[in-house]
């Protein structure tokens, strides 16, 4: 079975890359998918984030990173996966998601939402608060793969 995993990834962290780790332990092939929101402003260009998944997943084989704007749910359909995998943090996440699982069902009602719950360790980390410490000039060693943590600093203005 095929799976898709969403995100803007801006930037990629280690929660991201812990929840694609364990999708593809469960899942035959898992896209990786960027997408771009027109309504949001990116950070770091989708062709850097898009190359920083793909160094970060590359010991993968069953992973594939892909580039999509529109709807995550078309996403899926367009990749041929059967479901949608979401990383949940917290009990905010959850309202969120919920909401977004419900408009999925009603878009396209043969995909099904899989939630992985967050590492204990990693249930604080996120990109906005990975791109203020830097902004701060502090160290987001932990928070970003170690792979690309010293690109990212530079880019964010560390």
């Amino acid at each position: 079975m095929k799976a898709l995993f969403a995100g803007s990834f801006d930037p990629l962290t280690t929660g991201h890359l812990n929840l694609i780790k364990r999708a593809s332990m469960m899942f035959d092939e898992v896209v990786v998918t960027v997408m771009v929101n027109p309504l949001k402003a990116s950070v770091i260009s989708k062709e850097k984030r898009i190359e920083f998944l793909r160094r970060c997943t590359k010991h993968l084989s069953n992973v594939k990173v892909v580039e999509e704007s529109g709807l995550t749910v078309d996403a899926a359909v367009k990749h041929g996966c059967g479901v949608l995998v979401r990383g949940i943090r917290n009990g905010k996440d959850t309202d969120y998601e919920l909401e977004l699982e419900y408009y999925n069902k009603r878009l396209e009602p043969s995909i099904e939402t899989v939630y992985l719950s967050t590492l204990p360790e990693l249930m604080h980390v996120s990109s906005s608060r990975v791109k203020e410490l830097i902004s701060y000039g502090r160290d987001v060693k932990g928070l970003v793969p170690e792979l690309i943590r010293q690109e990212v600093e530079e880019l964010l203005g560390r």
